[in-house]
């Protein structure tokens, strides 16, 4: 239910009917809502950890760069309200809940950091901050998603524009060259 809807418009009966059970059942697992959201976003976030460990393995920093920005754009123009809502309007939560999310998002970060910051060693991305960097790369997906719908019709663009503003150009996509 929030993949479609985002999280606020969805009420916990909408979550238990979506997935078939009844909502005291949820109530037993999950004490609020936003319990949900933080749940359903760490094992996002832990699946996008998990495939930029692997690219991370290439050695090719174009390659790396490519794979991942193609993979956090797919993420975008999947249109997941869940990766939108934590973007731009988190849900209040304990700390404990939040940190544990925002640890991994984190993590998630350091590795678009350290892909960033392969490229600028090879130089064939401008030299900059690569944390600000990161995180720039991360949000505008959101940014442009917010604004502009894009679908897999459009993500190409979207893509391409994303390598324009980090300097990064001109580069077969190696999903399409092989």
């Amino acid at each position: 239910a929030f993949s479609e809807k985002g999280y606020h418009p969805v009420s916990i009966q909408e979550v238990a009917d979506a997935n078939g059970i009844p909502k005291a059942n949820i109530y037993y697992y999950f004490p609020s809502k936003a319990h949900i959201f933080y749940a359903l976003m760490e094992q996002r976030i832990t699946e996008s950890i998990a495939a930029i460990e692997t690219i991370l393995t290439i050695e090719d920093p174009k390659d790396v760069i490519k794979l991942i920005l193609r993979r956090h754009i797919d993420v975008t123009a999947s249109n997941d309200r869940i990766m939108e809502t934590y973007a731009w309007s988190r849900p209040p939560a304990e700390k404990e809940v939040i940190d544990r999310v925002v640890t991994k998002h984190k993590k998630y970060v350091a590795y678009m950091t350290e892909a960033m910051s392969r490229g600028m060693e090879a130089g064939i991305i401008p030299k900059a901050n690569p944390g600000i960097l990161a995180v720039a790369v991360f949000f505008t997906p959101y940014s442009v998603h917010s604004i502009f719908e894009f679908d897999d019709s459009s993500k190409d663009e979207v893509l391409n524009t994303i390598y324009a503003l980090i300097g990064f150009q001109d580069f077969p996509d190696p999903d399409k060259s092989a």
